[in-house]
């Protein structure tokens, strides 16, 4: 029921430690989003009253859900947590009441806690505050900004794509240089989740305006065409599998003329 643990001591190691951090990450991120609009959170309780325990750098955390149905999944999974019941709490009265008191009793705040020992982000009252306020602000100016450019095929226009291609290598990039940083683990998770939440917001809003429930066009070794759905931001139109890495996503000028031969191919049709 702690929070992610210490840096790994090997590769295999480190790339378990960062794909839990990821996980806890997208955990965080979907806590913010779900808060941010359905505006309920969920805790649980026993006989006893809440839990708080101990995260791996000593500090108590108590675990909140953004749904009913995480908070009953770790109920039914997580033997720590037999017998407690959910509990729900609207927005204004976990931001106006429970943080405070959570700030107050020096308790930080864990996020979509998950997985079979409960695990994920416990952050500060405060920050946890900022961050859900922060989504719902923007979503909001979203809903009023008019729609990015739309081909006439339906296509974003060639830039879309590329701007998507270096919001990925951005991300890699920041990434890398925190995890070289001579910080605390503890540190590094911060900065990198603060990389990961503003760079998934970012995809969000591009998002919108992607075409969704194209078919991969790859030819599999028997002769057979892909039928995964493609990758809304590679204009080759390819699944994940058979994709390129992001790295070798073309630049703008061959996404434009990519772009091009596919606005032509429909037209023909």
């Amino acid at each position: 029921m702690a929070a992610i643990g210490g840096p790994g001591c090997s590769r295999i190691e480190s790339a378990w430690q960062s794909s839990r951090v990821s996980q806890a990450a997208s955990q965080a991120a979907a806590f913010y989003r779900d808060v941010a609009r359905n505006r309920k959170v969920w805790t649980i309780r026993d006989d006893q009253g809440f839990p708080a325990p101990k995260t791996t750098n000593e500090s108590r955390a108590q675990p909140f859900w953004s749904s009913l149905a995480r908070a009953e999944r770790i109920v039914a999974t997580v033997p720590a947590y037999k017998g407690f019941v959910p509990v729900e709490i609207p927005w204004v009265e976990f931001r106006d009441r429970w943080l405070a008191a959570l700030e107050r009793d020096g308790l930080k705040v864990g996020l979509n806690w998950s997985g079979s020992k409960a695990i994920g982000y416990d952050l500060t009252p405060g920050g946890v505050r900022q961050s859900i306020e922060a989504v719902a602000e923007r979503e909001q100016q979203d809903a009023l900004q008019p729609p990015s450019l739309i081909t006439e095929s339906f296509l974003p226009p060639p830039e879309w794509f590329d701007e998507f291609r270096l919001l990925h290598i951005d991300y890699g990039r920041k990434y890398n240089e925190i995890r070289q940083r001579n910080l605390p683990e503890a540190a590094k998770r911060n900065l990198t989740f603060a990389v990961w939440l503003e760079t998934d917001e970012h995809r969000k809003r591009l998002m919108k305006h992607a075409v969704k429930g194209l078919r991969c066009t790859a030819v599999k070794p028997n002769g057979e065409r892909c039928s995964r759905p493609a990758r809304p931001d590679y204009i080759g139109q390819m699944c994940s599998s058979h994709a390129p890495h992001v790295n070798l996503y073309p630049g703008l000028d061959e996404t434009r003329r990519i772009w091009r031969a596919r606005i032509a191919n429909w037209s023909e049709r």
